[in-house]
């Protein structure tokens, strides 16, 4: 410290009160503080660079299972919604707010779609359900709106849901619309809708005769729905950034079928550049893909297999980079969402022993690792600032009505409260 910087912390240390010893004392401390911060600062500019610098390095490389902490035990088991352990709660959508989510809710007050206060265990009445037990619902969100298709079954047609609803809700005003609908499914082969919801717009495929069907897209604010692309869509279209929408399609050539990638302005129905990261990617599932508009995950078959049996998860940073393998299953099926730097997937496996068996596991793409966080078929969502787990029923080869009844814990962890997720000790 100079000899005008002393004289300076001198005269602005406070009143001249007589007491230069106190004086000296705070100019001391302060000076001390200032070291201490700076030694702070250096040290986390040193760690993120050092973070930085190893997932660059092991670009390429797969990503390692490192083991689960005490930490993550312990907060996956504080977090339990306590509506969840006197009603039942299937999660649907994580809500962008850190907060709360999308459910189907089933209690002796209320039975029906809803968004729940995960901290508070208040909800917000969307939709009432008048059969739950003949009901099933599959849901996403995107900031503002929140969509879901409603599938209902009858008497006859067994575990199958022969007809179907889809609707959007907007979180702003609270308007609840049907934007699609089809009250014969089971007759016309169509058992449910494939979506992706994003900047305002929903895009689903539906079947409409032999191997064709139409991508319709809907505008969430006015509800106009329109088909902007028709012919074989085999898997999920997916939203871009943009209003692109991603979609599989099925060609038939001489030397057999093919899947090819085509993307669709959602808003004007025009062909457009399909991105960088995904092109040349081939062998998709009706599971394939998943974006959260910045990051990018592709699930891929292994050579000579179908992803039913044994497949790779790619990973990339940007729309813009060549994906890499991060994760490889030889046998089962694994399915795959992100979220910033994070990435939740699972795996099914079946062992004569051991039986049918999934594995939820979360990534980090800092430390290129990832944990278990759950052995059950009970579901996980991640949003992009909330991880929802939910524990399935104890109940051996239970019907869908058991299922959609059942009490059992569901965990709500913000993003905020996520443990470290470690580099390998290996590594």
């Amino acid at each position: 410290m100079s000899d005008d910087s002393i004289r300076h912390a001198i005269l602005s240390a406070g009143p001249d009160d007589g007491d230069w010893t106190d004086v000296l004392r705070r100019v001391t401390r302060t000076h001390h503080r200032r070291q201490v911060y700076g030694a702070v600062l250096l040290s986390a500019l040193v760690i993120v660079g050092a973070a930085s610098a190893y997932a660059l390095t092991h670009r390429g490389h797969p990503w390692c299972k490192a083991p689960t902490s005490e930490a993550w035990k312990k907060v996956l088991a504080s977090h339990v919604v306590d509506l969840s352990r006197r009603a039942s709660v299937t999660p649907l959508a994580v809500a962008d707010d850190g907060r709360s989510f999308y459910a189907e809710l089933v209690s002796k007050s209320y039975s029906g779609i809803v968004r729940i206060d995960a901290r508070t265990s208040h909800f917000l009445k969307i939709q009432r359900i008048p059969r739950p037990d003949m009901f099933q619902a599959d849901g996403s969100a995107d900031g503002r709106w929140f969509v879901w298709v409603g599938m209902w079954r009858d008497k006859t047609s067994g575990p199958d849901y022969p007809k179907w609803e889809m609707w959007s809700w907007d979180s702003q005003t609270g308007r609840l619309r049907e934007i699609a609908a089809e009250p014969n499914a089971a007759l016309d082969g169509d058992w449910q809708p494939t979506f992706s919801v994003g900047d305002g717009y929903a895009v689903w495929s539906q079947w409409v005769s032999g191997m064709d069907s139409d991508l319709h897209a809907v505008n969430l604010s006015t509800g106009r729905d329109r088909v902007v692309y028709h012919g074989s869509v085999q898997a999920t279209p997916l939203l871009l950034p943009g209003h692109a929408a991603l979609l599989n399609e099925l060609i038939w050539e001489a030397a057999g079928k093919t899947v090819k990638l085509v993307a669709v302005n959602a808003v004007t129905g025009k062909r457009v550049a399909v991105p960088r990261t995904m092109r040349g990617l081939r062998g998709s599932s009706a599971t394939s893909f998943a974006t959260d508009g910045r990051a990018f995950i592709y699930l891929a078959p292994l050579p000579g297999h179908s992803l039913y049996s044994a497949g790779s998860l790619l990973w990339s940073p940007s729309l813009a980079t060549k994906p890499w393998r991060i994760f490889t299953l030889r046998r089962g099926m694994i399915g795959a969402e992100l979220a910033g730097r994070y990435v939740l997937f699972s795996t099914d496996t079946y062992g004569e022993k051991t039986g049918a068996r999934r594995t939820t596991y979360l990534g980090d793409a800092i430390t290129s690792s990832y944990v278990k966080i759950s052995s059950s078929f009970g579901g996980a969502l991640l949003g992009n600032k909330a991880l929802v787990l939910k524990e399935p029923p104890a109940l051996k080869e239970p019907s869908p009505a058991e299922i959609a009844t059942a009490v059992t814990d569901v965990t709500f962890l913000p993003v905020k409260s996520f443990p470290a997720i470690r580099f390998c000790p290996s590594q």
